[in-house]
């Protein structure tokens, strides 16, 4: 098991963060415009490291391992043509992602 501690680790750490993150999040926007579940689907297996992270299986911290589950709600209201549900759904998954993204560039970057 520590091999996948340090796998999740290491996705979320320098420019191999950034990309998972980046990438994520344009799999999000594309798969919220263009009403692709599969994106979604996508989305929310990128989404684990972040959430793997930063969560806790105790705790108050297991609401964010649970996020990715948010996104998988959401590519069912895609796939049912809930709109609303859709686009409501990963609103925290994707600043999670976008804070996390931001966290990094700030860490390799110190002079901003």
């Amino acid at each position: 098991m520590a091999w996948f501690d340090y796998l999740m680790a290491t996705l979320t750490q320098g420019m191999v963060g950034v990309t998972v993150a980046g990438l994520t999040l344009v799999l999000m926007v594309i798969a919220l415009v263009r009403s692709e579940p599969i994106l979604m689907v996508l989305a929310a297996i990128f989404t684990m490291p972040f959430t793997h992270t930063w969560g806790a299986w105790s705790g108050i911290l297991i609401a964010v391992r649970l996020l990715p589950l948010l996104q998988f709600g959401s590519a069912f209201a895609i796939s049912k043509h809930e709109t609303l549900i859709a686009w409501v759904l990963p609103i925290i998954p994707f600043l999670l992602v976008l804070s996390y993204l931001v966290r990094i560039v700030l860490a390799q970057f110190p002079g901003f």
